[in-house]
């Protein structure tokens, strides 16, 4: 990552014309996105249409988004450093993104240090709070998470490895039961659904799960 400094002395300004650019380009950019709605939530009369496309990707019904975080590198900071580090040991900011089945940005939150946990920068998001207050509807739909993150109504996630134990030996007794439960849980691991924000790349890893 190339610092401002070095920027500035690439094209020959200052540092404070540099972090000036910086800021009404920043500025530019959430204008545009106010304007031309580029990272929406789905407007009540869209969500079915959101949630149909899922189902037809991966087989899965009642689904709006899949939420995921993501740690965008940067330097130590002078103070508090620490705080920034996160579990793979390197200093980043924490990104929390959610996106539709087209892999489409629909919300997109950071600015806390990497030593946040995934559950807790969730808790303490925009989107949360948009959630409970009914500012960012949900209705009946669900998002999809993966383990880091709690089960709630509105929030979807795979069992824990324990959970998965127990309720394996639940499915060998009443197979025709619980199998395709197990199988639709187990595979929502797939279903890593932001990667890679921080290099500009968005895959997806899912697998079309009708086949469960």
């Amino acid at each position: 990552m190339e610092s401002i400094k070095s920027v500035a002395n690439r094209f020959g300004i200052s540092k404070s014309t540099c972090w000036m650019v910086l800021y009404k380009i920043c500025n530019m950019l959430v204008q545009l996105s106010l304007q031309h709605r580029l990272i929406a939530w789905p407007s009540p009369n869209s969500l079915q249409v959101t949630s149909n496309s899922f189902q037809q990707r991966f087989g899965m019904r009642g689904v709006i988004g899949a939420i995921d975080g993501c740690h965008i590198r940067i330097n130590a900071p002078k103070d508090h450093h620490t705080s920034y580090i996160n579990r793979k040991g390197y200093h980043s900011v924490l990104l929390q993104a959610v996106c539709n089945a087209d892999m489409l940005f629909t919300d997109v939150y950071t600015g806390y240090p990497g030593s946040v946990h995934d559950a807790a920068l969730f808790k303490r998001s925009d989107l949360c709070n948009n959630i409970s207050t009914g500012a960012a509807y949900v209705g009946e739909f669900y998002l999809l998470g993966d383990k880091a993150y709690p089960l709630q109504t509105v929030l979807m996630v795979p069992f824990k490895d324990t959970d998965l134990e127990v309720l394996g030996l639940v499915c060998t007794a009443q197979p025709n039961g619980f199998q395709p439960l197990l199988m639709t849980l187990l595979a929502f691991d797939c279903v890593r659904s932001v990667s890679g924000t921080s290099k500009g790349n968005l895959m997806w890893s899912g697998q079309d799960l009708s086949r469960f």
